[in-house]
């Protein structure tokens, strides 16, 4: 047996990375060239395809890529003094609550007639009762 070492057997010339992504260095250019010190000329890295591209709520809602449209509004909102409360009902919407009141206590006065002024000042005074309390 011989105890010559065997010539050209890549013995210390491999790299000592495994040669997955574990190696890679930051994102630069390689030219290849060399500066006056020997170092390696690199640069940036090359722009991305979509780096340009405006990555915010604008231009989500152009390009659908937010989930059945639910973007975030980022109008700001200032703080608000609280109000005076509920505003009054419109006279209309008014008169229909009191219908709607008088109908009921004819119908819990089993339908009987002659009632019907009484029926009607009672729910008024409801509605306003009610209107009141939201108010207040």
């Amino acid at each position: 047996m011989s105890n010559r070492p065997a010539a050209g057997s890549g013995d210390g010339t491999r790299p000592a990375t495994s040669g997955g992504v574990d190696n890679m260095g930051g994102g630069e250019s390689f030219s290849g060239k060399k500066t006056a010190a020997g170092e390696d000329v690199s640069g940036p890295a090359p722009p991305e395809r979509m780096q340009d591209k405006r990555n915010d709520v604008e231009a989500t809602k152009q390009d659908d890529s937010a989930a059945f449209g639910l973007t975030e509004d980022l109008t700001p909102e200032s703080n608000r003094e609280p109000s005076e409360g509920a505003p009054a009902p419109s006279s209309d919407a008014r008169e229909e609550a009191i219908r709607r009141a008088a109908y009921d206590a004819y119908q819990r006065r089993g339908g009987e007639a002659g009632h019907e002024t009484e029926d009607w000042l009672e729910a008024e005074a409801q509605v306003d009762r009610q209107a009141g309390r939201e108010r207040g």
